[in-house]
């Protein structure tokens, strides 16, 4: 089963410099898909074979390649042919995001057309390819990564950077006349949910639905029909004159398109029965989901859950980690741990440290000043480097001004903090755990305002060889000895004996000599 809207109609924009055309269109670029039966726009594929993985080059071929004179370059030949399908078409540019139809950052390899197009398998990131020049957004976690895997005819875009900018700001700046189950490892298939007044309806492959599953839905009013028959009844809906509820962040433009169909039959026929300007004919509300906000704040069971899931992986994954540039290792549930297997330089051990300092006291901060502004984020720029100290999380909440969110952060919200060092060409360090965000006690309580705090849901060593002492304070050292003391308290009973020995000796206490 493809996603609806995977083969011409996602997220990636074209803009048209044809009359009469309209200027943004949401397509994919797969080789593959549901077409949405489009009379006003026109689509583009890229040719892709699904079965086959997507392989970056070593970082070495790449540099030596990047090293030779420009004429002994080879053209890239999935630009040269997705430009020729752009010429045919009138496109002057084609935007490529991560995201899959869903707008799901967890994808199906099959729909990984960023990675595809520009070789940059990085979970975050956003191509834009134009008749003349290609170019790659993507946050400080990745730029020594895409610059790696980058090909010649690419140019890096450092997203969140000072002076760069945005990929609308740069095509307004390139473009000559702009015109206005199915995932690995995860039990979540593809679907759409219609709610209507008095009834739901699941749109799935009913293969997937097992007989206990459909019986649960159906006592619950929930019908389930086949992925492929959403549009078609999105489109019936406008025709009979239905209001419906159009989130713009959220809604691919395969859903758009039928919906924009159906207005289109609906206000012919009132044409022909002469009822034209009726006020009781279809129209869409272009709003945020009411279900965003509501699903993003966890119960107490959704809390218990994860709190229980996050020691379970940590035991699983004890031994299962991925090693980057000699120097790194991530864990599930987005946690990520950087550790060195050697004797650290003091100027390492200098920039983890602070890298540990940012993440311990930038919860502090916001936990004693209850910051519940919508977004902020810190930057220290130094030489050939910088440290990024960003809270983020899928949304709708984010502490991080480049998303442009305005959520304010609620109890029972999870949200990460990712503070990281990265050095071109040398090393990064990053140390991330997961927040949830709770109601606290405080000393004083001026106005009788609640405040929120954040209690840490992620319990994995630190390395502490690689902590500078003479840079932390007394209530630094506190605080990485009680984090480690609960790491010891809640995973040594999860461990055989080995791994329990390997946990003692990396949450043991520190002190100054």
């Amino acid at each position: 089963m493809v996603p609806l809207g995977s083969a011409r109609l996602l997220r990636c924009i074209w803009i048209s410099n044809r009359p009469g055309r309209h200027s943004v269109l949401a397509a994919a670029a797969a080789h593959r898909g549901i077409g949405a039966g489009i009379r006003r726009f026109s689509s583009i594929s890229m040719a892709m074979n699904p079965g086959h993985g997507i392989t970056a080059e070593p970082s070495s071929v790449r540099i030596a390649r990047k090293n030779v004179k420009d004429k002994e370059f080879v053209p890239d030949k999935k630009l040269e042919d997705l430009r020729k399908l752009m010429s045919e078409s009138g496109v002057q540019a084609y935007i490529v995001p991560s995201e899959d139809a869903h707008q799901s950052e967890f994808i199906a390899e099959c729909f990984t057309r960023r990675a595809y197009i520009s070789g940059f398998t990085g979970s975050a990131g956003t191509a834009v390819i134009t008749m003349e020049k290609a170019a790659l957004w993507t946050d400080g976690r990745y730029y020594l990564q895409a610059e790696n895997q980058l090909g010649h005819e690419w140019t890096l875009m450092r997203g969140g950077s000072v002076g760069v900018p945005s990929y609308s700001e740069w095509l307004r700046n390139n473009l000559s006349d702009p015109r206005g189950g199915n995932v690995p490892h995860s039990p979540v298939a593809y679907a759409y949910a219609l709610v209507e007044m008095d009834k739901a309806t699941l749109f799935t492959d009913v293969s997937k639905v097992t007989p206990d599953v459909e019986m649960h839905l159906e006592n619950s009013s929930v019908t389930v029909k086949e992925y492929s028959a959403l549009l078609s009844t999105i489109r019936r809906l406008a025709e009979s004159g239905s209001k419906l509820w159009l989130d713009p962040t959220k809604t691919n433009m395969a859903v758009v398109n039928a919906f924009s169909e159906g207005c289109t039959s609906f206000y012919a026929k009132a044409d022909v029965d002469g009822k034209n300007g009726t006020s009781d004919g279809p129209a869409a509300l272009h709003r945020p989901s009411p279900l965003s906000v509501p699903k993003a704040i966890k119960n107490p069971a959704e809390i218990s859950g994860m709190k229980q899931e996050h020691l379970r992986s940590f035991r699983a994954g004890m031994l299962q980690c991925w090693l980057s540039f000699g120097l790194g290792s991530k864990w599930n549930n987005d946690i990520t741990r950087t550790v060195h297997f050697g004797v650290p330089t003091d100027y390492r051990k200098e920039c983890f440290t602070r890298v540990y300092r940012g993440t311990y006291r930038l919860i502090k901060q916001f936990s004693q000043r209850i910051l519940l502004a919508s977004y902020s984020t810190f930057w220290l720029v130094r030489p050939c480097g910088e440290l990024d100290l960003t809270i983020v999380t899928e949304g709708p909440q984010s502490i991080i001004f480049r998303f442009g969110n305005m959520t304010g952060l609620q109890p029972g919200m999870i949200i990460s903090n990712e503070p990281g060092y990265y050095e071109d060409h040398n090393f990064g360090i990053r140390i991330e755990n997961l927040l949830h965000v709770c109601e606290v006690e405080t000393p004083n309580c001026f106005g009788r305002v609640s405040y929120l705090g954040f209690e840490c849901l992620s319990f994995v060593p630190i390395q502490t060889k690689l902590m500078a002492l003479h840079l932390l304070s007394d209530e630094d050292i506190s605080w990485v000895n009680k984090y480690h003391a609960a790491v010891w308290g809640k995973v040594s009973p999860l461990v055989n004996e080995s791994a329990r020995e390997w946990l003692k000796r990396n949450t043991l206490p520190i002190k100054r000599a």
